[in-house]
């Protein structure tokens, strides 16, 4: 009876940890593609920032104009802004998927761990000796 009731309650950790587990790894799998996706977006920030500023230029040469310098200026201030702002986006995305990040359980629980290990076959079986001591009266 005891024995039914140890197994059921191990079963019933075993279960908790391995949904814990699987929680952990969405999560992190959603930060690492909200960490890409940040990525790409800074990338092609950076690229649309490049380009615009090489038509500024070829059109500054192309006029000859001075005064158009002005207008370019605030161009290139918006994409500037424009870059700022996807940089603070990715640093931000940065931060949240080092916070969602999981720990990792098995190296900081010896129950998960010994659980984990269970749950893969890894465990050695105990001896005889230690079963027959685990069911001894203290």
């Amino acid at each position: 009876m005891l024995e039914i009731q140890d197994e059921e309650n191990a079963r019933t950790l075993l279960e908790q940890v391995q949904a814990a587990y699987a929680t952990a790894a969405a999560k992190l799998r959603d930060a690492k593609a909200q960490l890409e996706r940040a990525q790409r977006d800074l990338e092609s920030a950076e690229q649309r920032k490049s380009d615009a500023e090489q038509r500024a230029k070829d059109a500054r040469e192309a006029a000859g104009l001075a005064t158009a310098s002005n207008g370019i200026d605030i161009a290139l201030k918006a994409l500037k802004d424009a870059t700022a702002q996807s940089n603070a986006e990715a640093a931000v995305l940065d931060e949240k998927a080092k916070l969602l990040a999981p720990a990792n359980p098995d190296a900081e629980d010896p129950f998960v761990a010994e659980a984990l290990r269970e749950v893969q076959g890894t465990k050695p079986k105990p001896s005889l000796d230690e079963q027959i001591a685990a069911f001894q009266p203290l």
